[in-house]
């Protein structure tokens, strides 16, 4: 998991097109690391629930399954990430 939350966003986004990572697998990542740190730094005021961030995670997972893409994948622009 550390692995993940030190990658850039260029990372992650390369090992979720190759399969090593699920979109499933960032979220939680990064929630966790949320949980573990925030009531520290109290850096997030604002979050949506988890619950519904992985629900949202395993859909974006089933849609790129399916052979579907997300974002935008252009030559001036590469950007895709598990966002709708």
């Amino acid at each position: 998991m550390k692995q993940i939350i030190y990658s850039s966003a260029k990372q992650i986004l390369e090992n979720i097109k190759t399969g090593e990572w699920s979109c499933l697998e960032v979220a939680s990542a990064f929630l966790a690391q949320i949980e573990q740190h925030n009531g520290t730094i109290n850096a997030i005021s604002d979050l949506r629930s988890n619950e519904d961030i992985l629900k949202e995670a395993k859909e974006k997972d089933r849609h790129l399954k399916n052979g579907n893409t997300l974002g935008v994948d252009t030559p001036s622009m590469r950007t895709a990430i598990c966002q709708s």
